[in-house]
């Protein structure tokens, strides 16, 4: 078989070109034209500074605050993204002595199949993927809301879009979908802040730790440089890296648990056993009105003494829920992707979520201290909530604390309730059935009980009259449905509460309990001095003839 020998030379530059750009392609601008345009500036790089540091801090263990970033899920109006951040700053600092709020400005969105790709790569909604004037308004935002004195976080989806205003983030996170990816740990590796590292959308946490082992260690990786230039990164590792808890397809991990396991694994490879936790995405199983609930949940563990919860993250924007991008004309301060919290279940979560650090730096800084230690609210706080709570704490010395039972099926439910409730009552037990809740309301007595009206086994109701008058608590009865709130009143309850748990409603029906209970203490003492004569009916209120009941709204 004869080959043909060819001369050795130069190839053909027409051979080995690249692609050539076609009309509709356009030239992004380099990072430093943008810097030059919408300057960070001393007092705002103060700021990043800072912030980053004691992100760090809370994440190394050194600072007990909790972080808690909060925000739209995506930015697609900076108008009303300003509008949100005003409104945060303000909390923010009612805070600060206990949770490092950071505002979520996601400008990229990882799809799963399709749809809008964030602002930075469609900022008109219009499918015409205008970037460069993407990155100028996301640089222009993110300067605004730095002026307004909050620090900001951001999920960096392209290696190359985050580095035309990453000067600006305080906090960074590499996304489910990336987690694994050999390019974002080696970009994590290099970025100047703190990044979280969620697990994966199956729910395995193990590739998150392993991100973040990775992304500890030096890497070179191409980059873009300031002049847009491309160049070589030599990083030496971030050490301020951490575990994110978003949940997975078998469904959530914020669990005690599933925290306890990941501090388990972190404690093993040498790293800080601090993590955060997504209270969005399959943690309440997309579901914003569930975000609440779950953040109780933490709180609850938070309040009991654990330490590994060194964050958490919420999905909040002024208007509750999601729209359909395409509408018009949109709705202002509301979702295009994911749906969010509104405005105004935000602030009580983070009113409970502070309230929580401080019951564990009381934990701390006292170890005989448990998880009811009283804590005084932060100023601004919910005020019927306090007042409920004062009117309780001035009615009971302490020798007479109240004793409490809970009983309810759905464990986010329990979570809210148990976390909205104050700190100077003792919780005798948590059950989920009302079988459960009748065998322990016989033999343990509590003063009041919470029950929720369906339950397996037997509903609240059928527990409570399957207890002697002598044998019943004071009762609050707990429903989502008001329909069968009127059924309370049957075995004539103090009161009821519908969820989800109103503040305010709960410190009334709180009170209400309070005053029979105490009316009854009042009423045993005078018998057992003998000012009263045995048998002689006590004191006339909504329970009277039927042992006290409770009932919250």
């Amino acid at each position: 078989m004869n080959f043909a020998i060819l001369p050795r030379g130069e190839p053909d530059p027409a051979d080995i070109q690249g692609p050539v750009l076609g009309p509709a392609a356009k030239q992004l601008p380099a990072p430093a034209d943008l810097e030059e345009r919408y300057p960070l500036d001393n007092k705002g790089a103060q700021l990043v500074a800072k912030a980053r540091r004691e992100i760090a801090a809370i994440f190394a263990g050194r600072d007990d605050r909790l972080v808690v970033v909060v925000g739209p899920c995506s930015i697609h109006d900076p108008a009303a993204a300003l509008d949100y951040a005003k409104r945060l700053a303000v909390v923010a600092s009612t805070y600060a002595s206990d949770l490092l709020v950071v505002m979520r400005v996601y400008f990229e969105k990882p799809r799963t199949v399709a749809g809008w790709k964030g602002f930075v790569n469609d900022p008109r909604l219009d499918g015409s993927f205008e970037i460069g004037e993407g990155l100028h308004r996301a640089r222009a935002l993110l300067a605004g809301i730095t002026r307004i004195g909050l620090a900001t976080g951001t999920e960096f989806l392209d290696p190359i879009l985050g580095q035309f205003y990453s000067d600006f983030v305080s906090w960074g996170v590499i996304g489910a979908r990336t987690v694994e990816s050999q390019i974002h740990r080696e970009l994590a590796s290099g970025l100047p802040m703190p990044v979280g590292f969620k697990n994966r959308t199956d729910g395995d946490f193990l590739v998150a730790v392993n991100a973040v082992r990775t992304a500890r260690t030096g890497h070179r990786f191409p980059m873009l440089a300031r002049d847009g230039t491309q160049t070589v990164k030599v990083s030496s590792g971030n050490i301020e890296t951490h575990v994110v808890l978003r949940g997975g397809i078998g469904g959530p991990n914020f669990s005690p648990s599933d925290v306890r396991a990941v501090a388990a694994i972190l404690r093993k490879h040498g790293l800080p056993q601090h993590i955060m936790v997504d209270c969005s995405h399959a943690n309440s199983g997309k579901d914003p009105l569930r975000q609440p609930a779950v953040a109780s949940a933490l709180a609850v563990q938070i309040r009991a003494g654990e330490r590994a919860i060194a964050g958490v993250m919420l999905e909040s924007n002024l208007v509750g829920g999601a729209q359909d991008p395409a509408t018009r004309p949109l709705v202002y301060g509301q979702s295009i992707t994911d749906g969010c919290m509104a405005w105004e279940a935000t602030v009580p979560v983070l009113d409970e979520l502070a309230l929580a650090v401080r019951a564990r730096r009381l934990i701390r800084d006292d170890p005989r201290a448990g998880p009811e230690a009283a804590v005084a609210r932060p100023e601004g706080a919910d005020a019927p909530l306090a007042a409920g709570v004062g009117r309780l704490e001035s009615q009971q010395a302490p020798s007479t604390r109240l004793r409490v039972l809970v009983a309810d099926d759905e464990p986010l439910a329990l979570a809210r309730l148990l976390a909205l409730l104050p700190t100077d009552i003792d919780i005798i037990g948590e059950y989920g059935t009302g079988t459960e809740a009748m065998e322990a309301m016989r033999r343990d007595r509590p003063d009041i009980a919470f029950l929720d009206m369906q339950m397996p086994g037997c509903d609240g109701i059928q527990a409570v009259a399957g207890l002697l008058p002598s044998e019943r608590p004071a009762v609050v009865f707990v429903t989502a449905y008001e329909k069968f709130a009127v059924d309370a009143f049957d075995i004539r309850a103090v009161d009821y509460v519908l969820k989800p748990f109103d503040r305010s409603r709960l410190a009334k029906a709180l009170e209400r309990a309070a005053e029979f209970v105490h009316g009854r203490r009042a009423a045993e003492e005078q018998q057992r001095i003998g000012l009263r004569p045995r048998g002689s009916p006590a004191p006339e209120g909504p329970m009277a003839g039927a042992g006290p009941s409770i009932g919250v709204h």
